[in-house]
């Protein structure tokens, strides 16, 4: 399966694509940052990427929308600040 960006998020992948992958990505929350950040681990053609995100939104959003575009995705760590 495909991920197909909106206009926006084509514009943010060019971007990063002109910092050679190499950014935060700070969106503001339903404006696709899981989506544009899978896109541009696929397009940069980087074997590993790091994702750091809220425990909340590992198997709700990150993990799945990898899978999608057929990412093995884990997540390390185990929430505790400490």
């Amino acid at each position: 399966m495909t991920l197909t960006p909106h206009d926006f998020q084509r514009h943010d992948l060019d971007t990063l694509k002109v910092a050679n992958y190499r950014a935060l990505l700070n969106m503001e929350t339903g404006a696709g940052k899981t989506v544009t950040g899978v896109l541009s681990h696929v397009e940069s053609g980087s074997s590993v990427t790091l994702i750091i995100a809220p425990d909340q939104t590992h198997a709700s959003a990150w993990k799945p929308t990898l899978e999608k575009v057929g990412v093995d995705a884990r997540v390390i760590g185990n929430g505790n600040k400490a």
